[in-house]
């Protein structure tokens, strides 16, 4: 009989959860090279850890739907439940009758109307 430990099942998911992040930073770094750059290494990284832990309670699971709440709270500059974006995210977050897709695609349109820019968007 195979006996996997809490503890060891903690720890595959931390390495795979570091793999991600990793993987995700590099993403975002191609992605959002201006924004990367403005804000420095360690505020996207601490952008992206905070997202990335609120995004399950909030219906995000799968990767690809992480990595979007992540690029939008990295375009926005922050936290997307915080204040000053809390007043317009909070009721698309937080809208039971929305999918996580269109949660997404819902946030992607009010931050552009709030003037947010994303990859390669008003480049020259």
């Amino acid at each position: 009989m195979l006996v996997v430990r809490d503890r060891t099942i903690e720890r595959m998911a931390a390495v795979h959860l570091d793999g991600y992040r990793a993987r995700l930073l590099d993403h975002l770094a191609g992605c959002f090279p201006a924004q990367v750059r403005a804000l420095g290494e360690d505020r996207v990284r601490a952008i992206a850890d905070r997202a990335i832990a609120v995004t399950d309670p909030l219906g995000f699971t799968t990767g690809a739907e992480v990595a979007r709440y992540v690029g939008l709270s990295l375009v926005v500059g922050g936290d997307l439940l915080e204040p000053p974006h809390r007043g317009w995210a909070a009721p698309v977050l937080g809208d039971p009758a929305l999918t996580a897709e269109q949660k997404l695609g819902r946030l992607a349109v009010l931050a552009r109307r709030r003037g947010h820019r994303f990859g390669g968007e008003g480049a020259p």
